[in-house]
Parts: C-alpha cells; sequence; structure tokens
C-alpha cells in the first residue's frame, strides 16, 4: 500500500497569467476554471491534501465560497514553482515530503493518471522530481509552440524541453508515419520539498528565460526528472480563449 501520509497536492493560481489573465476565474458551465481543477483533483486524491496557492484575493473568495482550502502567496513570484515553495516553507514541510504540483488550468487531467503518477513517485528511489508526457495525436500540436515537447534518454530521465520542435526533422519528412518520435509534456511536476528549494534558491537560466519553461532550471542544476510516460491522449490546458472554450463545451455536455 502506499503511503500518503508525506504527500501533498498544490495547485499554483496565479490570476494575472501572462496569455489569459482573469483564466482561473471565468465560468465554466456554472463553476469558475480554478474550482473545477481543485474539484477534479480532490475527486481522484480523496487520501491526499490538496491547496491551492492563490496570489489574490478575487481568487482566494472564490475558493473560500465552495470551501476549498488556500494559502495567500506573494504576487512577485515569478513561476507556480516559487508559489509552491512559499507554501511548503509556510507549512512547515519536511524536505523529504513529496509535494505534486498541478497546474490551476488543467481541468481535465485524468484522474486514472494524477494516482499513477503519485505511485509512480513513490516508487522511484533517490527520487528528485518527476513529470509526465503523453503522445501526441495531431502533427499541428508538434508545432504549436503552446504545446512543449520532450527529448528524454533510455532511462526515461528528461533531456531537454522546448517549444519549438524537437527533435528537429532536417529532412522535412515529418509526418503520422513518425508521430510517435514525439512526446508531449503534460505539466504536472513533482518534487521532494528539498529539491523544491534547491530550485527556488537559484536565480533563473538562460534557456528557462527563453524558452519561458521553469523546468528548464532544474536541468542547468543537474537535477533528474523522471519521465512517466502515459499511453493516453491528455486534453491541452487553458492557455488561450479558444482552450478555454473547448473546456466549458466539456463541461456543458458532461
Amino acid at each position: 500500500m502506499i503511503d500518503y501520509s508525506n504527500v501533498h497536492i498544490v495547485i499554483p493560481a496565479r490570476f494575472l497569467s501572462s496569455r489569459l489573465p482573469g483564466k482561473l476565474v471565468a465560468d465554466v458551465a456554472g463553476k469558475p476554471l480554478i474550482v473545477r481543477v481543485y474539484e477534479n483533483v480532490i475527486s481522484a486524491t480523496s487520501k491526499i491534501d490538496v491547496i491551492v496557492a492563490v496570489d489574490d484575493i478575487r481568487i482566494a473568495d472564490i475558493l473560500t465560497t465552495y470551501n476549498i482550502p488556500w494559502c495567500m502567496t506573494s504576487s512577485s513570484h515569478d513561476s507556480g514553482t516559487d508559489r509552491i515553495a512559499e507554501v511548503c516553507s509556510s507549512m512547515g514541510w519536511p524536505e523529504t515530503d513529496l509535494v505534486i504540483n498541478v497546474q490551476g488550468d488543467e481541468p481535465l487531467l485524468p484522474k486514472g493518471v494524477i494516482n499513477d503518477f503519485i505511485s509512480f513517485c513513490k516508487e522511484n528511489d533517490n527520487f528528485e522530481m518527476a513529470t509526465i508526457t503523453s503522445p501526441f495525436g495531431d502533427l499541428d500540436d508538434i508545432f504549436d509552440t503552446n504545446v512543449v515537447k520532450v527529448i528524454s534518454n533510455k532511462n526515461n530521465f528528461a533531456n531537454y524541453f522546448s517549444r519549438s520542435v524537437i527533435p528537429f526533422d532536417r529532412d522535412s519528412i515529418l509526418s503520422q508515419e513518425y508521430i510517435q518520435s514525439y512526446q508531449k509534456h503534460i505539466g504536472v511536476y513533482a518534487y521532494n520539498v528539498a529539491t523544491l528549494f534547491e530550485i527556488t534558491n537559484s536565480e533563473s537560466v538562460a534557456n528557462e528565460n527563453l524558452e519561458k519553461l521553469e523546468q528548464l532550471r532544474a536541468l542547468w542544476l543537474g537535477i533528474s526528472i523522471k519521465i512517466m510516460n502515459v499511453d493516453c491522449q491528455i486534453p491541452h490546458g487553458v492557455d488561450t480563449s479558444e482552450d478555454l472554450q473547448k473546456v466549458v463545451e466539456f463541461f456543458k455536455d458532461k
């Protein structure tokens, strides 16, 4: 049996997101997006404590209305990782505890994937950090800069993440036949608290600033990021108004 006593899920919730400000409070078929995300997570992980890391009273007020636990964090944080580190510090969680970062704009993350990921992290020796990849189903997604691609090694540790098409198709033969050569990154992370503090106590690095991908700092620091590959297609998070509309339609149909 998995010991859940030292596992925490934190949902970072920034009000003024760079691409779609205020999206977390947007109405999704009768409930705010951030509430949809929390309800999805808690329905999958009733044994684990889940808290939302907020930076704005407008999100906090909504969460209070729905009796959802939250922790106020600084509005000056550059990333969700920094926000989660503040929660860990405020809560006094031990450095060996496992923290799962589920993005506040991922309402359609399959419940089974959340549970499998926790088990995956708990079963890995010398664990530092982990994340999730899934296969691409659509060639267009490979060229979409909002969809992050990953290259990993034979032991399923990440080599690099990019918004660009990696690996680069030198011969321009990319077709459905070759789609299995590409890995889609799903924005869910796990860290032990010690690793989380190592990342957030370090300065940002060039690759991270260029790609706007915070996980590149961890790679630069030499932190191993274990990859859990899933076979199913996982819906993209809400980055644009078009993404938000797709989520609204999903919950309306549901």
